[in-house]
């Protein structure tokens, strides 16, 4: 009788640290290689958006210091005029 109860006792502890261990498996997500390719591929696509998006916007303030500066040679204003009032040429 006595070894059955050390059995069951064994059993349950047995049973208890599969438990556990399951429960430690459950919090740990094991990713799949085709999921881990996916996930860099998309990393990679999104550095290179914000690459362009920088270059773009680099470019846009340039042509913007381009204009600003064509438009007060043409006028023959200076700068305080243009930045102070935008619309000034526009309502001529």
């Amino acid at each position: 009788m006595e070894h059955k109860t050390m059995l069951s006792l064994e059993k349950s502890q047995l049973a208890k640290k599969l438990m556990r261990r399951g429960m430690q498996l459950y919090r740990v997500r094991i990713v799949s290689e085709e999921d881990y390719r996916r996930v860099s591929e998309e990393y990679g696509d999104l550095k290179k958006d914000v690459a362009n998006g920088v270059k773009e916007m680099i470019n846009l303030r340039w042509s913007n210091a381009c204009l600003r500066h064509k438009v007060m040679m043409t006028n023959e204003t200076n700068y305080e005029e243009v930045a102070f009032s935008p619309n000034k040429n526009l309502q001529e």
